[in-house]
């Protein structure tokens, strides 16, 4: 008894995952294609939730694409961000704030590298990044200071690009490894006689706040200096479209000049074939006057001809009638 072969059963998890790496164009029907499989197979609760899957817009899928296909970027950023948490933890605890500014600047650099990657992937996909870059960064400036959004980022199956993070935003990853408790500080020196006690209270506090707004000064230069790098990324990005535009045009010119070439060339030959046709049609037309002429000349020679055989009967009864009217005078 010939045996059927039976269909794979379908892995709800990995069909999602191929879902989310499709265009967003095409996310709808292929989502919708799923759902109804699902539930033929008899997963109608996995059918449900494929069904409830938004479309993700562009920003989103640009980001899930760099975590798929170029998720060094990520992770660089992802570590930069937990780098920045622990410093932040660091700074607060022993009041030093090189280590906060050189991690916030390793942040910076790798969240530009990767926005410039998701970008470059919408410009290769024959899209325009610049209308998204702003929910590309927001979402993987959130995923580099919060633990969740970054596990949500790694899926690469964003149908939403995140928010940006508010204020300084750098506690949401989990705490790092317990750290020895910090040695006391150092007992305060001696007052000088008659100086006031709150001197040396004021005086931290002038610190406090002047080292405050040293970060804050360095976090807005920062910024400034990201929308300066964003906008020359996107002058480089839109520079290499125009580039591959050009290139574009002016291969689609050298395919339209060949194609009137062949064009011109087959309008010439169809016009030498229909002179061609033309001349053979004249001849024909010649050869059928020809034969028709001939034909006329072959029926009067065919006429005359049986006038000619009427004559010699005539003749030969005529000459039968002579030789007899001989014979009998000759009796």
């Amino acid at each position: 008894m010939p045996t059927t072969e039976r269909a794979a059963p379908l892995d709800p998890e990995a069909e999602i995952g191929r879902l989310y790496g499709l265009p967003p164009e095409r996310f709808t029907a292929a989502r919708d294609d799923l759902a109804k499989r699902l539930r033929r197979s008899g997963a109608g609760e996995a059918a449900g939730a494929v069904k409830a899957l938004r479309r993700p817009t562009v920003a989103a899928w640009a980001v899930n694409r760099l975590a798929r296909e170029q998720p060094d970027a990520l992770e660089e950023l992802l570590d930069a961000g937990r780098r920045l948490a622990e410093a932040q933890d660091q700074a607060i605890a022993d009041g030093a704030g090189r280590a906060l500014r050189e991690a916030a600047t390793r942040r910076r650099k790798a969240l530009d590298r990767a926005v410039a990657a998701a970008a470059g992937l919408l410009a290769d996909s024959g899209r325009k990044p610049e209308p998204h870059l702003t929910g590309i960064r927001a979402t993987l400036e959130t995923a580099s200071v919060d633990e969740e959004a970054a596990t949500a980022v790694r899926q690469a199956r964003l149908a939403a690009e995140l928010d940006a993070p508010s204020g300084f935003g750098l506690l949401g990853f989990a705490p790092a490894p317990a750290k020895a408790k910090p040695k006391p500080p150092p007992a305060p020196p001696e007052r000088p006689a008659g100086r006031p006690d709150n001197a040396l209270g004021r005086a931290e506090r002038e610190l406090a706040a002047a080292t405050q707004a040293a970060v804050e000064a360095r976090e807005a230069a920062g910024e400034q200096e990201d929308d300066a790098r964003d906008k020359a990324r996107l002058a480089r990005v839109t520079a290499r479209a125009v580039t591959r535009a050009e290139r574009d045009a002016v291969k689609a010119a050298r395919v339209a000049e060949e194609a009137e070439r062949v064009a011109a060339e087959a309008v010439a030959k169809a016009e030498a074939s229909r002179a061609e046709a033309d001349r053979a049609e004249a001849d024909a037309a010649a050869a059928r006057d020809e034969a028709a002429t001939a034909e006329s000349e072959a029926e009067a020679a065919q006429a005359a001809a049986e006038r000619a055989r009427d004559a010699a009967a005539k003749a030969e009864a005529g000459a039968e009638k002579a030789a007899r009217n001989v014979a009998r005078l000759k009796r």
